[in-house]
C-alpha cells in the first residue's frame, strides 16, 4: 500500500504522540503502583506491629505473674501454696495453676483437680524447664482439662541453687485467637499467629490449620525463611493455594510467636488496574483530538503542494508537452519547487528537441550495420559447414584407434588379471602342500597316540590278572575261615559272618575285573582298528602331497606362458596408445579451429543482433521524441 505524503506525516506525527502517551501512562502507573505498595507496607506493617506489641505486652504480664509465684516460693518453700497458686491464677486469667516439686508431688490451685499417682516430673513443661534452667513457654495445645488450645508458662524454682520445683500455669488461647482472627486486613486479607520456633500455626482462619506444620501454608512460610523476612523488610509474595499473596510478617514481643498479615495481591492491584484504564482511555481521547488537529493542519500546509502535484500530472499524464509552465503563487519551499520545476522542462525542451535529431541519424547507422553484419554472418557459416566435415572424419579416425588401444590393454589387463590367479592357485597349491604335510603328522602322532592307548591297556589287563588272583586267594580264605568258624561252633558264628561277607566281595571283583577286562579287549581291537586306518590316511596323505607338487608345476608353466601374451598385449596396447595420442592431437587442433569458427560465428551473429536492436531502440527513441511537443 502507497501513502502520500499528507499520511506519512499524520502518521508519523501520530505515532511520535502515541508512543508519548504510551511512555507517560506507563510511568504513572508504575510510580503510583509502587507508592501505593509502598503505603500498603507501611500500613500493614505499623498494624502487624502494634498487635504484635500488644500480644507481646499480654503475654508478657502473664510471664511475670507465673514469675511471682517462682519468687514467693523461693522466698519460702513452706508457704501456703495453694493460695498463692489462686492469686497467680486470677492475676494472669490463667486457666490452670500448679507447682510440680522435685519429689514428685503436685499443687493446684483446686486440690479436688489433684489425681492420684500423677508424678509432674514426667510431663513435658515439667522436664522442659527443668531442662533450660529458665522461664520457657510450650508449644500449643488442647488441654485435656480445659478442653481449649492453651499454652503452658513455666518457670524453675531454685534453692541454694538447685531446682527444686517447677511453678506453671496454663493459659487459654480461644481469645487470643479470637482477637488475631478479627484483625482488619486490606485486600481482602486475614491474620495469622504463627509459632517459629515449634513450627506449627497457632491461629488461622482455617480451624482445620491450626496446630498444623507452617509448610503446610506454603513453602515460603517454613521458619528459617520467616526468621530472614523478620529480620529483613518484613513484607514478602507467595503463593497461598495458588493465588498469589503480599505477606507482612511482625515478631511477637516475649514470645517466639510471629503475626502475618496475608493480602490478595489482585485484590490490592485492582484500583491500579482501574486508574490505569482511565488513563489509558485519557490518552486514547487525547491522541484522537491530536490526530485530527494534525490532519486539519497538515492539509491546510500541504494545500499548495497539491497544485504543484496537479500540474506535474497533467504534463506526466498528457502527449509530452514540454511547452506548459507552473503558475508560482507563493515564496516558500513549495514555491521555490515550481519555479525549480518550470527551469527543469526548459531544459528538457532544449534537449530533446537535439535529441531527435541525433535519434534520426542514429536510425540510418544502425540500419547500414545490420545489413553488414547479416552478410558477414553468412559468410562465417559456410565455413564453420566445412570445419565441422574435417571435424568429424578425425573424431572418427579417433574413436577407431582408441576401440583398438581399449581392447589391446583389455587383453593386457586380462593376461595380468590370469597371472594373478595362477600365482594365487600356486599360492593355494603351496598352502595345500603344507596342510596336507601337517595332517600326514597329525596323522603320525594320532598313530603313535593310539599305540600308547594300546600299551596302557595292556598295562592295565595286567593289573586286572593281579587283582583277580587276590580275588580269587580271598575267597579261598573266607572259605577256610568260614570252616574254622563253622569248627569254633557258636563261638564262631559272628566270625562265620564276616567270612561270608568277604566272600561275596571277593566274588563281585571277580565278576568285575573279568568285565573290565572285556571291555579293555574290545577297546584293544578297536585301537588295532584305528591304527590300521591312520595307516591308511597317512598313505593317502603322502600320495595327496605328490599330487599337489606336480599341480604347482603345471600352473607355474601356465604363469609363464600368460606372460608372454601379456607382454604382446602391451606392446600393441604401446602401439595403439601412440597412435590414439597422435589422433587426439588432430583431433583437437580441429576442435579448435571449430571453436574459432564458432565464436567468429557467435560474434558476427551477436553483432547482427546487437545492429537489429540498435534499430530497432533508434525507431523506439525516435516515436518517442516524436511526442514530445516542442
Amino acid at each position: 500500500m502507497r501513502l502520500s505524503l499528507k499520511m506519512k506525516l499524520v502518521l508519523s506525527s501520530l505515532s511520535l504522540i502515541f508512543l508519548t502517551i504510551v511512555v507517560l501512562v506507563w510511568f504513572s502507573y508504575q510510580s503510583m503502583k509502587d507508592q501505593a505498595w509502598d503505603a500498603i507496607r507501611s500500613e500493614s506493617h505499623n498494624t502487624a506491629a502494634a498487635y504484635s506489641k500488644g500480644i507481646g505486652d499480654w503475654f508478657g504480664s502473664r510471664q511475670q505473674a507465673v514469675q511471682a509465684l517462682k519468687e514467693a516460693i523461693e522466698l519460702d518453700p513452706n508457704l501456703d501454696i495453694v493460695s498463692h497458686l489462686k492469686q497467680t491464677l486470677v492475676s494472669g486469667d490463667f486457666g490452670l495453676s500448679y507447682y510440680g516439686t522435685r519429689e514428685g508431688v503436685m499443687h493446684r490451685h483446686d486440690p479436688s483437680l489433684n489425681k492420684a499417682g500423677y508424678d509432674p516430673r514426667s510431663r513435658g513443661w515439667y522436664k522442659e524447664a527443668y531442662a533450660a534452667r529458665q522461664p520457657i513457654t510450650t508449644k500449643p495445645y488442647v488441654s485435656h482439662t480445659m478442653q481449649t488450645l492453651v499454652v503452658t508458662l513455666a518457670d524453675p524454682v531454685f534453692q541454694q541453687g538447685q531446682i527444686i520445683g517447677v511453678a506453671a500455669s496454663n493459659l487459654a488461647m480461644g481469645e487470643l485467637v479470637k482477637d488475631v482472627l478479627n484483625i482488619a486486613v486490606p485486600g481482602k486479607g486475614y491474620a495469622m499467629l504463627l509459632d517459629t520456633r515449634d513450627n506449627v500455626v497457632v491461629a488461622h482462619p482455617n480451624a482445620k490449620m491450626q496446630l498444623k506444620p507452617l509448610t503446610d501454608i506454603g513453602a515460603d512460610f517454613a521458619a528459617d525463611k520467616l526468621q530472614r523476612v523478620m529480620s529483613a523488610d518484613n513484607f514478602f509474595f507467595s503463593q497461598v493455594g495458588g493465588v498469589e499473596k503480599a505477606v507482612v510478617v511482625a515478631a511477637v514481643p516475649n514470645t517466639s510467636w510471629a503475626i502475618a498479615l496475608v493480602m490478595d495481591q489482585d485484590t490490592l492491584e485492582a484500583p491500579m488496574r482501574d486508574m490505569l484504564i482511565k488513563q489509558a482511555l485519557i490518552g486514547l481521547a487525547i491522541l484522537l483530538f491530536v490526530s485530527f488537529f494534525v490532519a486539519w493542519l497538515v492539509t491546510h500546509q500541504l494545500r499548495e503542494l497539491n497544485t504543484v502535484s496537479d500540474a506535474l500530472a497533467d504534463i506526466a499524464n498528457g502527449e509530452g508537452d514540454l511547452t506548459v509552465r507552473i503558475d508560482v503563487q507563493s515564496d516558500d519551499d513549495i514555491g521555490k519547487l515550481a519555479d525549480n520545476f518550470n527551469q527543469f522542462v526548459s531544459r528538457q525542451h532544449i534537449m530533446a528537441t537535439k535529441l531527435r535529431d541525433i535519434t534520426h541519424h542514429l536510425n540510418e547507422a544502425a540500419a547500414n550495420t545490420a545489413d553488414s553484419a547479416l552478410a558477414r554472418s553468412e559468410s562465417i557459416r559456410r565455413q564453420q559447414d566445412e570445419i565441422t566435415m574435417v571435424a568429424t572424419a578425425v573424431a572418427e579416425m579417433a574413436s577407431a584407434t582408441q576401440e583398438i588401444a581399449n581392447n589391446a590393454e583389455n587383453t593386457a589387463k586380462s593376461a595380468e588379471e590370469a597371472v594373478g590367479l595362477s600365482e594365487n592357485g600356486h599360492t593355494q597349491v603351496g598352502q595345500s602342500q603344507t596342510s596336507i604335510g601337517n595332517l600326514a603328522q597329525e596323522v603320525d602322532s594320532a598313530v603313535s597316540i593310539i599305540e600308547h592307548l594300546n600299551d596302557h591297556a595292556l598295562k592295565i589287563s595286567s593289573i586286572l590278572a593281579t587283582i583277580r588272583s587276590i580275588a580269587e586267594q580271598t575267597n579261598l580264605l573266607a572259605l577256610n575261615a568260614a570252616i574254622e568258624a563253622a569248627r569254633a561252633g557258636d563261638q564262631g558264628r559272628g566270625f562265620a559272618v564276616v567270612a561270608d561277607e568277604v566272600r561275596v566281595l571277593s566274588q563281585r571283583t571277580h565278576t568285575s575285573t573279568e568285565e573290565i577286562q572285556s571291555m579293555i579287549e574290545t577297546l584293544q581291537s578297536t585301537t588295532k582298528q584305528a591304527v590300521d586306518v591312520m595307516s591308511d590316511s597317512h598313505q593317502l596323505a603322502e600320495t595327496s602331497v605328490q599330487d599337489v607338487n606336480n599341480a604347482g608345476v603345471s600352473l607355474d608353466d601356465i604363469a609363464r606362458q600368460i606372460t608372454v601374451i601379456n607382454d604382446m598385449s602391451t606392446q600393441i596396447a604401446s602401439a595403439a596408445e601412440e597412435q590414439s595420442s597422435v589422433t587426439a592431437e588432430i583431433s583437437r587442433n580441429t576442435e579448435g579451429v571449430q571453436e574459432v569458427a564458432n565464436h567468429m560465428a557467435e560474434e558476427a551473429l551477436a553483432a547482427a543482433k546487437q545492429a537489429e536492436g540498435l534499430k530497432a531502440l533508434a525507431d523506439q527513441l525516435e516515436k518517442e521524441v516524436e511526442r514530445y511537443k516542442l
